[in-house]
């Protein structure tokens, strides 16, 4: 299994913090939000090696802090070239970038920047395993605005996904899945082919509502914190390290 971290944003609204520095470089508790997400990675033994895509404007301060952080798996940088927020590629063409540049053939986790997790990344992992399919991080959300700034899912007692809204104004469950997804080998090769047909590339939950009409996709209800570093406020409540 390879892992993915999804860095080539640009936090337009983390402006000015973010104006000449990664979001996933701020610091929480005096260290990078990019460390957590890395350690936690870490331990899931299935994977051997974690690509982090950026961007060019910030592919500098992350390769700086690559130089400085010493990991027990293999970490790769990859640069999708873009400069501006208004030139971006989007989420789901970064993921594709890293599958065909990196020719990935095993089944890829991928997460998304801006979210740091305290339960167990290895219990994830596992539970794919279990399932033998595609797999989503689910945990349960109450706040309505909330719910309208992630994707929201409805899933049956198999806990297979019957549903998918990506940002809904009006959420059909409590059910809440931030970017934290394990897709089968097997289900690489559709992210082309979710991208020929020229479909939404920027929030990687689109692609989970269209893969859920073509193959099992399932919902892994973790128990744990997930913190949302997407914007100012959010960023200030964990600055200085996360609840204990």
């Amino acid at each position: 299994m390879k892992a993915l971290v999804l860095q080539a944003g640009y936090g337009t609204r983390m402006y000015p913090l973010t104006k000449d520095r990664p979001k996933g470089l701020l610091p929480v508790g005096g260290r990078p939000i990019l460390d957590y997400l890395v350690r936690n990675v870490e331990e899931v033994p299935h994977i051997d090696t974690i690509y982090i895509v950026t961007n060019q404007k910030f592919y500098g301060a992350f390769a700086g802090w690559h130089r400085g952080f010493k990991s027990s798996k293999k970490i790769e940088l990859i640069n999708d070239g873009t400069l501006t927020n208004e030139t971006r590629l989007g989420s789901i063409r970064d993921i594709h970038l890293t599958i065909t540049e990196k020719d990935i053939r095993d089944d890829l986790m991928v997460m998304g920047g801006d979210n740091i997790f305290d339960f167990s990344l290895r219990d994830f992992a596992d539970y794919f395993k279990e399932k033998k399919g595609d797999v989503v991080a689910v945990h349960r959300v109450t706040e309505t605005e909330r719910l309208r700034r992630t994707g929201v899912i409805l899933m049956d007692r198999d806990s297979r996904l019957t549903l998918f809204q990506e940002k809904p104004a009006n959420p059909v469950s409590e059910l809440a899945v931030p970017p934290l997804y394990i897709f089968c080998r097997e289900t690489l090769p559709l992210v082309a082919e979710y991208l020929r047909e020229g479909n939404e590339a920027d929030a990687p939950g689109n692609i989970i509502s269209w893969l859920l009409r073509r193959r099992p996709v399932y919902g892994y209800i973790f128990r744990g914190g997930c913190y949302d570093i997407g914007d100012i406020e959010n960023y200030e409540k964990i600055k200085n390290g996360l609840p204990q």
